[in-house]
């Protein structure tokens, strides 16, 4: 089972993803947390990488399209996977489409959790006080980057919808509650 989920930056993707993989035994695939491994790897593309996600944008499509390829060919993602703020734009929903189809696999579901602008920012700056084991605050979470990311992610979520709507497998789900609800709203939809 191949699973998406997008939602803007602090709907609560990783944790739902997490939860999901835990349900299904697939790996929750984040595509920060590949950003951060391959800078920590300190290879070219991670370093390349890095200098985008410091400064606050959103790292350009061929970086991701290259580290989303190496990670999904990894052996745990065989029968499926979770993926987690990936992709961002619609080009590199065309190649993770285009990738998969070529390896004779399909996504089966795609969530976008919505979740109001000033619940994101509250949520935010909220993480700059939590340890970082706890979820924490990232080099990005301050005022000026929180209303970059928000306004990036507002210029491409409306044709990556479209986009997915028209694979029907987009399904969009209120993030404003508990992360017990939403996670309860998805495991109903995916009967688990």
């Amino acid at each position: 089972m191949i699973i998406i989920i997008l939602g803007p930056p602090g709907s609560g993707k990783s944790t739902q993803a997490k939860n999901l993989a835990s349900k299904l035994g697939l790996p929750a695939i984040s595509m920060g947390q590949v950003l951060r491994d391959a800078k920590e790897a300190k290879t070219v593309i991670g370093l390349e990488a890095a200098k985008y996600a410091e400064d606050g944008e959103l790292v350009p499509s061929k970086i991701m399209e290259v580290l989303t390829r190496f990670r999904l060919e990894e052996k745990d993602c065989e029968s499926g996977f979770i993926l987690d703020g990936a992709p961002r734009r619609v080009e590199e929903a065309v190649v993770l489409n285009n990738y998969l189809s070529k390896n004779k696999k399909k996504i089966d579901k795609v969530y976008l959790v919505s979740v109001s602008k000033d619940n994101i920012i509250d949520r935010l700056l909220k993480r700059v006080v939590l340890p970082k084991d706890k979820g924490g605050a990232r080099v990005d979470d301050n005022m000026q980057d929180i209303k970059v990311r928000i306004r990036e992610y507002e210029d491409n979520i409306e044709p990556l919808k479209l986009y997915y709507e028209g694979l029907s497998v987009l399904k969009e789900i209120d993030g404003n509650g508990t992360v017990e609800e939403i996670a309860l709203t998805l495991e109903r939809d995916l009967q688990i």
